[in-house]
């Protein structure tokens, strides 16, 4: 059975020199068995810009969630359900210019481990946010 604990981290605005720009700010949350990433005031400095976000789990393409772009600033909600055990879940915004499908920057803006079924969140800076080959 899943629990229904939760756990939050809150990650400080993107990389410098990137484009998404405060208030821009994403929670990482695990109840039950899914984790979910809430991604508020997503903004850019692009001028007309829009952005769109991606819930990453595992460095695996098909445990993506992806946002719809939205013109910014805009909030998401992605959710992924996990199987037992480690898991790796970051999430990412990418900003891109009016009449662009080209992405002018895409920072982490939250990274964790997260571990299932017990549902603990472990925040994890961004220089350490990837996938081993152990």
């Amino acid at each position: 059975m899943a629990s229904s604990a939760a756990a939050a981290i809150v990650a400080a605005p993107g990389l410098a020199g990137a484009t998404i720009v405060p208030p821009s700010s994403a929670t990482l949350q695990v109840v039950g068995d899914t984790v979910t990433a809430t991604l508020s005031g997503i903004s850019t400095d692009l001028p007309g810009g829009t952005v769109q976000c991606t819930l990453f789990v595992d460095g695996d393409p098909r445990q993506n969630t992806l946002s719809a772009r939205e013109p910014a600033p805009a909030n998401f909600t992605l959710a992924r359900p996990l199987a037992a055990g480690e898991h790796l879940a970051l999430t990412y915004c990418a900003d891109f210019p009016a009449d662009s499908d080209t992405p002018s920057s895409y920072p982490t803006l939250a990274c964790a481990k997260v571990t299932m079924p017990v549902g603990t969140v472990e925040a994890l800076p961004n220089d350490q946010c990837f996938l081993t080959n152990s």
